[in-house]
Order: structure tokens, then sequence, then C-alpha cells
């Protein structure tokens, strides 16, 4: 799973709202992976320190079966993002592997600019 680099403040807030104790975020919502809603998605996130993504993809093709957790295989079948709530004004989209992610982590790695 990579976390973009706009992420890491709310995995801290989520680290530190559950006080050393381990966490456990539930995504309690989803969100249709169409065009149009990753584009908004993008623009929050590129523009909102309150909103992060989880960009799920196996580090190999050698791990890609491992990769397909309960979680990550519900949402591919779904074609949905994951919503979940780290505190009242901050969310992260879990994103499962996908054109989307593909795509963010191309550009990432081309020094393009970061989600």
């Amino acid at each position: 799973m990579h976390a973009c680099p706009s992420t890491h403040g709310l995995i801290r807030l989520a680290e530190a709202s559950f006080a050393g104790q381990p966490a456990t975020l539930a995504a309690t919502q989803r969100m249709k992976i169409e065009p149009a809603a990753m584009e908004v998605l993008s623009a929050k996130v590129r523009t909102d320190p309150r909103h992060g993504l989880l960009l799920c993809r196996p580090a190999s093709s050698a791990h890609a079966d491992l990769f397909r957790t309960t979680l990550v295989q519900y949402f591919l079948d779904k074609q949905a993002a994951g919503i979940i709530r780290v505190s009242q004004n901050a969310i992260l989209y879990l994103v499962p592997p996908g054109d989307f992610v593909n795509e963010h982590l191309a550009v990432r790695s081309l020094g393009g600019p970061t989600v």
C-alpha cells in the first residue's frame, strides 16, 4: 500500500487519536471509481490537507495473490474506493489497484505533481 506524501499527516493524526493503542480504521462508506469522481478526489487531495490517499498495489507480480486481501478484493469487486473517516474533519480514501492507482504512482515516480 502506498501513502501519498500529503497523507502522512493524516496517518499521524489517526495514530495519535488511538493514544498508542492499535488503530482500527474502518471504511464505512464507498465511492464509485468513475473518471469524474476520481478527478474531484484528486483535486481534494491536492488542495486540502484533510484528505489523503492510500493506494493499493502489490510490490511485484509475485505478491499479487498475497495482496488481494478480503478488504482490497471487496473494493475491487465493487469498483469503489473506501472512505475512512480518521477524525471529524479528516478523510482517507483507500483506492484498490487499477488505472487511477497506476497513473498516480507513475506521475509520482516521474517527479510530477504529488497528490
